[in-house]
């Protein structure tokens, strides 16, 4: 298992590069992908226990920073991305929309596994 994170980034980058440079590799997953995510946030949610509720109750000061963090500096980053690489306003809406959102499931398999 250790060896399959340790390579895990290089196998990200190989099959994105891939997918970019031959999309039609990947054309008949394009319908997985709903199912999957929904699979693999139903696992890492069943992974949780009450002492990890808990613990959020304990931080309650390190869990408002995240919430505002997460809902102010994002999108105010994302619209300066958008503004520095002269994006149109609705794809400024959407950078901002998906900077506002919280997001990681990949991340949070990773932390999970290591």
């Amino acid at each position: 298992m250790k060896l399959a994170l340790q390579v895990f980034p290089i196998w990200a980058i190989a099959c994105s590069a891939l997918a970019y440079l031959m999309p039609s590799l990947f054309s008949d997953f394009k319908s997985s992908i709903v199912p999957l995510l929904m699979f693999i946030m139903l696992t890492m949610g069943l992974t949780l226990r009450p002492a990890d509720f808990k613990r959020l109750l304990d931080n309650k000061k390190a869990v408002l920073l995240g919430l505002i963090l997460q809902f102010t500096v994002m999108p105010i980053a994302a619209f300066a991305l958008s503004q520095a690489i002269s994006l149109d306003s609705e794809m400024t809406v959407g950078m901002i929309l998906v900077g506002a959102v919280a997001g990681g499931t990949a991340s949070n398999v990773l932390c999970y596994l290591t």
